[in-house]
């Protein structure tokens, strides 16, 4: 028997802040998609891919610390 998790609407919304401070991070330039891409280990090609999508909690957690993104600090401003 299998289980199928569903992510909390918390962990939908920490997800979609981590995304949108990537997205932020690219469009202000502050961040190229060669580096981003270089950092997860993915194509930029694959980076644009990745951002389309929505995240699981884990792949924003894991997206934050590869481009070190402090994840406290995005946690604090959409609590804000």
């Amino acid at each position: 028997m299998s289980v199928i998790y569903e992510p909390t609407e918390v962990e939908q919304r920490i997800a979609e802040a981590i995304r949108s401070e990537v997205r932020n991070r690219l469009d202000g330039e502050s961040l190229s998609v060669e580096e981003a891409a270089s950092r997860l280990g993915v194509a930029p090609v694959g980076l644009t891919s990745l951002l389309a999508r929505k995240w699981t909690f884990e792949e924003a957690f894991r997206i934050a610390s590869n481009l070190d993104i402090n994840f406290a600090e995005v946690l604090s401003d959409e609590a804000a």
